[in-house]
């Protein structure tokens, strides 16, 4: 027997949905059920698969992960929050490796976004691309995230273990990203560190909180930014 006649295990069409249909040239007119659209999603058959995306919700759902009031400002909503919550997301419906790779891309945004405000706290205005150049030979932003925490760090403009939270999420990006080894036998815990860690950095930088008369209080490192993109508008 040659080894063409030798038979493998595969896997059938893996990068379909089902419970969406088949090709555009198979039509399909059922309606969606939205049962097995989820256990689609999850690639979870089993009959638990709703009270298993309910636990992962709770996973990543408590008091201490929570955020009341954001401002609703484009730039924050789009590079910060709404990617975050995509993260979560990911989490929830056991897509590990997708809320590694959006905490990583958070967590950038996050670091380049405080430098802006340091900059915008230090001298009213965002640092020029120019002045970056003579600073770090690159614009900030071109820096590796590596090299732009450590910056922050020097500036004492990122906390310390502020300053850790961001520097594991680089890690474990890094080790799922970059590293055809890496074993996935933790993904779900190292998603969750990830998510945590990334939760933490941005609550710090965007989190609006409740003041004893119980009015919205804006953190001094908002305040230029926010009053700047007031003064872009009017």
């Amino acid at each position: 027997m040659s080894d063409n006649d030798k038979t493998i295990p595969g896997w059938l069409r893996p990068l379909s949905f089902p419970s969406i249909g088949e090709l555009p040239s198979w039509p399909n007119n059922e309606p969606i059920d939205p049962s097995f659209l989820a256990k689609d999603l999850c690639m979870d058959f089993s009959s638990a698969f709703i009270e298993n995306i309910r636990k992962r919700y709770w996973l990543l759902t408590t008091p201490q992960l929570d955020i009341s009031v954001v401002p609703n400002e484009k730039k924050i909503l789009e590079k910060l929050v709404w990617p975050l919550r995509a993260a979560k997301k990911a989490f929830i419906l056991s897509d590990y490796l997708g809320c590694i790779a959006l905490c990583g891309m958070v967590c950038e945004m996050a670091i380049i976004f405080l430098f802006d405000l340091a900059a915008i706290h230090a001298t009213g205005k965002p640092l020029s691309a120019k002045r970056q150049k003579q600073i770090f030979d690159s614009t900030f932003e071109k820096l590796g995230q590596e090299k732009r925490i450590q910056a922050l760090r020097e500036v004492k403009f990122l906390d310390e273990e502020l300053a850790k939270d961001a520097d594991a999420v680089r890690k474990i990006r890094r080790q799922y990203l970059h590293f055809l080894s890496k074993s996935y036998s933790r993904i779900e815990k190292d998603a969750g560190e990830a998510y945590k860690a990334s939760f933490r950095l941005i609550k710090s930088l965007v989190d609006l909180p409740v003041g004893n008369e119980g009015k919205i209080v804006i953190p001094m490192h908002l305040t230029n930014y926010l009053k700047k993109k007031l003064n872009e508008k009017s």
